[in-house]
């Protein structure tokens, strides 16, 4: 927060260093960009011909900043060239595969993350005040306000999902699971370089590149839905069986449908936790030690600019 504080004094002080007091306008922008994901993570694995000697397994890296992104913003310039910019960004995230099997016959198990995430973008504005083509640069930081991630697994052979799945639904055929991934509060960089084309004395249109770094720390992993389908063609809800504690002592890794994630962890509170039962339920969520994912990209936006 203290990095933060000194940022925006920063910015304060160049507006009053170089420009006069005496207020330029106020403009609005929106447009659309898209993004490609940098700087991967390992997230997951892909193994093909699962329990053959022809079994290959590779790592899966990817981050979930990609995807498309529609934006607005408002900005005040101080004067010719410095200004502030208050933005709003919506990502509709590509989708990651994290993990997938598949095995000789044909079957497949396959899990994907994807993320749809409302941010706010406070920037410091750099601009040329040309005439006509004026490039300009800004300069902020990104903070998530609302979404998340979300995460889909299907399988249309059950057995490859949990050996032990088929002694619950021997008759399984198919199995599918959405989840809920809510992160912690988190700050990021962002940039951008472009130029803006003025066909009147009021209206531009603009197109930029951009960078955006952001990592975000997991709050909760919620698993919403557990549907199976059966060889009569009809389907079940799974969840609340895989969520019996004697089913889970069956599975090598537990159906938990909430679990929190904590910096500091300890043996203990695991155990306390569980011994107070409903363990990985809403009422006492299961204990997991904190992890991130990288949600940084960089891109390309256009759109349309109204000066007032």
């Amino acid at each position: 927060m203290k990095k933060i504080n000194l940022f925006f004094i920063a910015i304060v002080c160049l507006l009053l260093t170089f420009e006069s007091v005496q207020a330029q306008g106020l403009y609005a922008r929106a447009g659309l960009g898209y993004g490609i994901g940098i700087t991967p993570d390992e997230v997951g694995f892909t193994i093909t011909n699962i329990g053959e000697d022809s079994e290959k397994s590779e790592t899966n890296y990817a981050t979930f900043g990609g995807g498309i992104n529609g934006h607005v913003a408002v900005g005040y310039m101080f004067g010719e060239h410095f200004g502030l910019e208050l933005g709003a960004a919506y990502l509709y995230g590509s989708d990651v595969t994290v993990d997938e099997t598949t095995n000789s016959a044909g079957g497949f198990d396959k899990s994907i993350s994807y993320t749809r995430q409302l941010r706010v973008l406070p920037s410091l504005v750099v601009d040329a005040a040309a005439d006509v083509v004026s490039p300009y640069a800004r300069f902020g930081i990104v903070v998530p306000v609302l979404g998340g991630s979300f995460g889909e697994r299907r399988s249309d052979d059950p057995a490859l999902v949990n050996p032990s799945f088929l002694l619950l639904y021997p008759t399984a055929t198919s199995f599918s699971a959405d989840s809920d991934i809510k992160g912690r509060f988190s700050l990021g960089f962002n940039a951008s370089v472009g130029a803006s084309i003025y066909v009147g004395d009021y209206f531009a249109i603009y197109g930029e590149a951009f960078y955006q770094g952001l990592r975000i720390k997991r709050n909760t992993y919620e698993v919403t839905s557990v549907t199976v389908g059966l060889e009569d063609g009809t389907t079940e809800d799974a969840l609340p069986r895989l969520t019996e504690p004697a089913i889970q002592a069956l599975q090598d890794n537990p159906t938990y449908i909430l679990t929190e994630y904590k910096d500091e962890l300890s043996v203990s509170e695991i155990a306390a936790a569980q011994a107070a039962g409903n363990y990985g339920t809403k009422d006492n969520p299961a204990l997991a030690p904190a992890e991130s994912a990288n949600f940084s990209s960089i891109g390309i936006n256009i759109g349309v600019k109204f000066d007032f």
